[in-house]
């Protein structure tokens, strides 16, 4: 039974190797004759994935045309493979950061062109460059960015009709089109002593990665509202209530790629408990403002 599976294993291998045809290694760079073995390297990978190597082009399969570029202490290997119509059906490339791993490169990259897998995928013991290790412990950086803003806000629930804001926070740039915001907002009645305080943590998402780009606003936070009085004085009799709130809205930035940039944005906060009044009056309920506010981003 063990020599059928073996039989077996040999004829499905056989059925699935190609004829191959290897044109000469076109290198491009300072000293091309320091690299006379690189077309050993592809003819031993090529055997060695399991397939043949013919020196008529006229019966193979597929035709190899590997290139080497030196790009100073870097190199670039290549590979395309065209079929008998001279129709390229695949092309591979991977760099090498040092000599010492060209020979990985040229197995890893020549493999590749034979088969479904990118050469970055497949890896062998004994192949892995330092582009590899490297690769295994980057990350993208993320973008950190201050912000302050103010400008006039409008209250619903809490004894005036408007006021002034303004804010501040902090921005992690997470992609190109995403950044996590954590703020810190305050709303003053201009005809009262009504007022709002927001803790926040949101996003902001760009809907283009355009020099001056609109994006969505949202978040989530803990809000603390005042239902003052006319009267300066009144601060100790104002009604309070606290509690967690939404918030949503839209914006412009511009010039976004300068390290100091502007946005102008407006949104929307509410609170989710209700301010009660001992009188029941108009002003009961759940408190929220409407703020326009124009940003400096840094």
């Amino acid at each position: 039974m063990k020599i059928l599976v073996i039989a077996l294993a040999l004829i499905a291998e056989l059925s699935l190797a190609s004829i191959i045809f290897v044109n000469p290694v076109t290198i491009k760079g300072p000293n091309p004759t320091s690299f006379s073995a690189v077309d050993i390297l592809v003819q031993d990978a090529v055997t060695k994935a399991g397939h043949q190597i013919t020196s008529d082009k006229n019966v193979a399969d597929y035709i190899l045309t590997p290139q080497l570029l030196s790009l100073g202490k870097s190199y670039i290997f290549s590979v395309q493979r065209a079929n008998k119509s001279g129709i390229i059906v695949d092309s591979e490339k991977m760099k090498s950061e040092n000599l010492s791993d060209v020979d990985a490169v040229i197995s890893r990259v020549t493999r590749a062109s034979l088969s479904t897998q990118s050469a970055t995928q497949n890896a062998r013991i004994g192949e892995v460059t330092d582009n590899d290790s490297k690769r295994s412990y980057s990350r993208i950086k993320t973008r950190k960015s201050f912000y302050l803003g103010f400008g006039p806000g409008w209250a619903d629930n809490l004894n005036g009709n408007n006021g002034f804001s303004f804010m501040g926070g902090f921005a992690w740039g997470m992609s190109p089109e995403f950044e996590l915001l954590l703020e810190y907002t305050h709303y003053n009645a201009k005809d009262s002593t009504s007022s709002m305080n927001h803790i926040l943590f949101g996003g902001r998402y760009f809907l283009t990665q355009n020099q001056h780009a609109p994006y969505l606003l949202g978040h989530l936070g803990y809000m603390m509202g005042r239902h003052g009085d006319e009267n300066p004085g009144s601060f100790f009799r104002s009604r309070w209530v606290n509690g967690w709130g939404l918030g949503a809205g839209a914006g412009m930035n511009f010039f976004r790629a300068n390290s100091v940039n502007f946005s102008l944005q407006g949104r929307m906060n509410h609170l989710f408990d209700d301010i009660e009044l001992s009188n029941g009056g108009a002003d009961s309920g759940q408190p929220n403002i409407f703020l326009i506010e124009m940003l400096v981003n840094f």
